[in-house]
């Protein structure tokens, strides 16, 4: 563990634009969350907000009312802003120079990349604070190409990909590793973007602050390393995007490089960019179903579902009609638990193990 952080959430707490908050006081081994900072929130617990909430952890309208109400000054300021467009908007600044100039380290994936900033450098050089630049480019000579190594990986890999970019993937990924991991069977998680890196997650290759010549290498290359330090019967693996999405990284090499025997649909059949036609994103889910199999040569095995937006009744209607039109097991991780999908998996695998001898 690096120490201990308040997440910095603005306006964006428990809503698709604080993924990496919401993401970070569910689960994370990197930092014992202090508090989270979000004055349209303030006074309740995160628990209140988001479900999958472990702990109690107080919301703060400031960074100064956070401070106060502490007994220890955390370590870091973790920035969990994740605007559309991927940038830290401008009038946050104010709340990482008073963060720095406090002493308190901050952590942020927002560009630019805040160790290129013409101030907060300088600001880290008058108190023991740091910047850490989440995702910062490696240099070109750094990056791997594929280069075939992942064919001696004998773990099976399973792919958690979706139908949209915010729909639940990571809460997916990471439930199921666990379940895995307590049924007996060694398993690692594979981490593809910035929350992953933020959650503590071992193994993790954040896809989109790679040159693309160079992302299928990288994957490669996470998942050799992960292979020969661990020796995992199983892998999760996180997808980003969408198979589908013409606006963010889709991680599709997830679904080539990679070579799942597995892949895991993740769902939301609310979601804002269905169209009103498309009753549940049945027709959605149908298109991304077959472009997943087609890509991996695997079969898809089960569908994950986001509740957020629906009502519990529009929700059920719509996973029974899922599971009418697709025959396959249908669920959501957070209210059923993940028993079910560890079990579908592991006889997926099992399957694979069976048909290869």
């Amino acid at each position: 563990m690096d120490g201990t952080a308040l997440i910095f959430s603005e306006a964006a707490f428990g809503r698709p634009e604080g993924k990496s908050a919401n993401g970070l006081v569910r689960f994370g081994t990197r930092y014992d969350i202090l508090g989270v900072i979000d004055s349209q929130q303030s006074g309740r617990l995160a628990g209140d907000v988001i479900g999958g909430v472990k702990k109690a952890i107080p919301i703060f309208a400031s960074l100064r009312q956070a401070l106060d109400a502490l007994s220890d000054r955390p370590d870091y300021l973790v920035i969990g802003l994740n605007p559309s467009d991927g940038r830290l908007p401008p009038q946050y600044r104010k709340v990482i120079r008073d963060a720095l100039r406090s002493g308190i380290s901050v952590d942020s994936a927002l560009k630019p990349y805040l160790i290129d900033d013409a101030e907060f450098p300088g600001l880290t050089m008058q108190s023991s604070a740091r910047i850490r630049s989440v995702g910062y480019p490696k240099p070109i000579s750094q990056l791997r190409l594929y280069s075939g190594e992942i064919e001696g990986v004998e773990a099976a890999r399973i792919a958690v990909v979706g139908t949209h970019s915010v729909v639940g993937k990571r809460t997916t990924t990471v439930r199921l590793t666990e379940a895995l991991q307590s049924a007996g069977v060694a398993t690692v998680m594979i981490g593809t973007g910035e929350t992953s890196w933020f959650q503590g997650v071992p193994w993790t290759v954040i896809l989109d602050s790679i040159v693309h010549k160079y992302v299928a290498g990288e994957l490669e290359g996470e998942i050799v390393d992960a292979w020969r330090a661990t020796q995992p019967k199983a892998m999760v693996l996180e997808g980003q995007g969408s198979v589908l999405n013409p606006s963010s990284p889709s991680g599709l090499e997830l679904l080539t490089t990679a070579r799942p025997c597995a892949v895991v649909m993740q769902h939301a059949p609310t979601h804002a960019s269905l169209d009103g036609s498309d009753r549940y994103g049945l027709r959605t889910l149908e298109r991304h179903i077959s472009a997943a199999e087609l890509l991996s040569g695997s079969p898809v095995v089960a569908i994950t579902l986001n509740p957020e937006g629906s009502s519990p009744e529009y929700f059920a209607e719509a996973a029974e009609a899922i599971r009418s039109r697709f025959d396959l097991l249908v669920t959501d991780v957070l209210a059923d638990g993940v028993a079910g999908l560890a079990e579908t998996v592991q006889a997926s695998i099992n399957s694979v193990r069976h048909k290869a001898k």
